[in-house]
């Protein structure tokens, strides 16, 4: 007995120093072969060979508790078996975590392709409609201006709706634009559909809908309106953020008044997501100058919002469908496999006269058993209840399947 300890435990010793290069060499073919095939990145690698190099373990002692069972008893010598429980252990430690990966792998893409086929299906458009955002910079700004003089606001900054959901888009198609097993994933595919952008205006999660609000493509705009009137003439001019002149205008005679009304779109005013604007107001008049100057960028698009259902309620008749079935078979199995309690020398005597030929009054099983009318009766009740007899009116037939039959041998 310590003879063969000792054996074990120096298979066992051998076992992890050859394992050591062996594994080693695999960690990193492994890795090389996840890293090419997209599965991780190279900053998952060191959870990845974590997780190999204990399943690689794992299955590998198991390997040598198998083989040094399987090989105990044999004829083979020492060494003969020695190699060959080492050889089974390297084989189950390589084949195993390969086996396992690759399932794991087949189910991360399969599952996520049902998951967006699902949500794809219950995806439901509720309308579009056109949105007018107004940005007021000025608003009822009087200006009072002597002759010749010149007012200069400060700088304004307004950030742009449509910018920022055109840049987040950007981010959304090179992150999640090839892949399909995120939310942000379906957000893309749901926009490509809708030629809308990928990067919602608004999301609103309410169970067991989520609603969507997207920006469609096409359909954005954006101008800065000038509004201004005055008593003598006047002149409007906006400059960038650099105070470069973008473009200027001169007030026209409209009654007794001097009038200013414009619109301007210019890509020279953007910068990043915001618009950034000063506006300068010259009187040109020969006399003070009241001013009165309305401005405010407008942006203009159409929103399209959509509802899905939450991919978690659409996998109930799913789940259902596959369960259902499972747990019909289940129970059959279960009704098919039941034993008949107490069975008794009686009952074995009436299942063989039941067994010795098709349809038998109660008369004549009651006879071949060697019972009375009455026992005969009520241990065919018993029979008929757990389904291994039928009985018509007036014969008793034989009704038990291959299953039942096994088991009242079983029992028997």
């Amino acid at each position: 007995m310590k003879l063969h300890l000792r054996r074990l435990l120096l298979i066992y010793i051998l076992l992890g120093l050859l394992s050591v290069p062996a594994l080693i060499l695999f960690l990193e073919a492994y890795g090389i072969l996840f890293e090419a095939l997209g599965i991780c990145k190279a900053d998952d690698l060191p959870v990845l060979y974590a997780s190999l190099a204990t399943t690689f373990t794992i299955f590998a002692f198991l390997g040598t508790y198998f083989g040094t069972k399987k090989f105990k008893k044999g004829k083979l010598g020492f060494k003969v078996r020695l190699r060959v429980i080492v050889a089974l252990s390297l084989l189950v430690g390589f084949i195993a975590p390969a086996i396992l990966f690759g399932i794991a792998f087949l189910i991360g893409r399969l599952v996520p392709h049902i998951y967006s086929i699902i949500v794809m299906r219950s995806l439901r458009v509720v309308g579009s409609y056109p949105v007018r955002e107004q940005h007021y910079v000025l608003q009822q700004k009087l200006i009072i201006l002597p002759p010749g003089d010149i007012y200069t606001s400060q700088l304004f900054t307004v950030k742009s709706t449509i910018m920022d959901i055109k840049i987040k888009s950007r981010a959304y198609n090179y992150w999640y634009g090839n892949k399909n097993f995120s939310t942000y994933s379906l957000e893309v595919k749901i926009a490509r559909t809708l030629n809308a952008y990928s990067a919602p205006l608004s999301r609103d999660e309410c169970f067991p809908f989520e609603r969507l609000v997207l920006i469609k493509k096409g359909s954005c705009g954006y101008s800065l309106e000038l509004r201004g009137s005055g008593n003598q003439p006047f002149e409007i001019r906006v400059l960038d953020g650099l105070k470069r002149e973008v473009v200027r205008f001169t007030s026209v005679k409209v009654e007794e008044n001097y009038e200013i009304a414009k619109s301007i779109r210019s890509s020279e005013l953007l910068s990043g997501i915001s618009y950034q604007f000063y506006i300068v107001v010259k009187n040109l008049g020969v006399a003070e100058n009241a001013i009165n100057i309305d401005a405010y960028l407008k942006e203009f698009y159409e929103i399209i919002i959509v509802e899905f259902l939450d991919p978690l309620i659409a996998w109930i008749p799913i789940t259902a469908c596959i369960i259902v079935p499972i747990v019909g078979i289940l129970i059959k199995l279960h009704l098919s496999t039941r034993g008949i309690p107490e069975l008794d020398d009686i009952d074995l005597r009436i299942i063989r006269a039941l067994r010795k030929g098709d349809k038998k009054t109660l008369e004549e099983i009651a006879q071949e058993a060697g019972v009375s009318h009455e026992t005969a009766s009520k241990r065919l009740k018993k029979f008929i209840e757990y389904g291994y007899v039928k009985f018509d009116g007036k014969y008793y037939t034989y009704v038990a399947d291959k299953l039942k039959s096994r088991n009242l041998q079983k029992q028997s």
